[in-house]
């Protein structure tokens, strides 16, 4: 009985490792941190993962729980397959190309524990022994309430991120963004998406510079949607160099 006590304990703080996994998969890829800094935070918490992980299948194992033990058996697999490949910890020289594998992976952690930690706590009220320990057994509806309420809060968060305006910390301080705000006296066109306006250190006569008037950290942060505005970026800047005599061989 206490196994499953233990388990739940366990169980929720994996999920709530595997959320904040995920969302520092998401702020790397908004340019929120760079990937040395992803790596060194997320490896440190990679190898005891694994290892209570471990542990807790292997309990299952001995006490003779099959229904749990088999539960954890395919995560626990993978684990052993990473290891065994030594990708298990996270190299940033690579983190970026594999992100959408890694938050991948995050995600289908995140609602392994979230199954589990429900299926534990059905076990719990479900055990023959249940009457030594009915107090607490219900006593964990309340930590379990709040976790639930946490879980569905976090993944909101993370599905609604991508997609929310870079209005914040990195726009103040995105010079482009203040050119675009304030410093009006280079615009030489604009639009209500985009605007041109010379480069500050023109290296020719023609300098130009075409930005989007929403905030866009980098390249890595563009959409599908963001094809029709990228052409229009282009054709405004080949509109001004026209109105200017240059000929499009010229344009580069």
């Amino acid at each position: 009985m206490f196994l499953y006590l233990f388990a739940i304990i366990v169980c929720g703080g994996f999920m709530c490792l595997s959320i904040w996994q995920v969302i520092n998969f998401i702020d790397m890829e908004a340019d929120y941190m760079n990937p040395i800094e992803l790596c060194q935070s997320l490896n440190q918490w990679v190898v005891p993962e694994i290892l209570a992980h471990g542990f807790l299948t292997l309990m299952f194992l001995l006490m003779g729980i099959w229904s749990c033990f088999l539960v954890n058996l395919p995560l626990l697999a993978w684990h052993i397959y990473k290891v065994y490949e030594k990708r298990h910890l996270y190299d940033p020289t690579v983190v970026f190309r594999h992100l959408s594998d890694y938050k991948r992976e995050g995600f289908v952690k995140v609602g392994f524990f979230f199954f589990s930690f429900f299926f534990y706590l059905y076990c719990i009220y479900a055990s023959d022994q249940l009457a030594p320990l009915s107090l607490l057994s219900r006593a964990l509806t309340v930590p379990a309430a709040a976790i639930y309420c946490y879980a569905e809060r976090a993944l909101c968060y993370l599905l609604l991120k991508p997609h929310l305006s870079m209005a914040s910390d990195t726009e103040s301080k995105c010079v482009f963004c203040a050119i675009a705000t304030t410093e009006r006296s280079r615009v030489v066109a604009e639009t209500d998406e985009c605007l041109v306006f010379r480069d500050i250190n023109p290296a020719s006569a023609a300098h130009y510079l075409v930005i989007p008037k929403q905030h866009i950290g980098n390249v890595a942060t563009l959409r599908v949607f963001h094809i029709g505005l990228l052409e229009r970026m282009l054709q405004l800047g080949t509109q001004v160099l026209h109105k200017q005599g240059y000929e499009s061989s010229q344009i580069r």
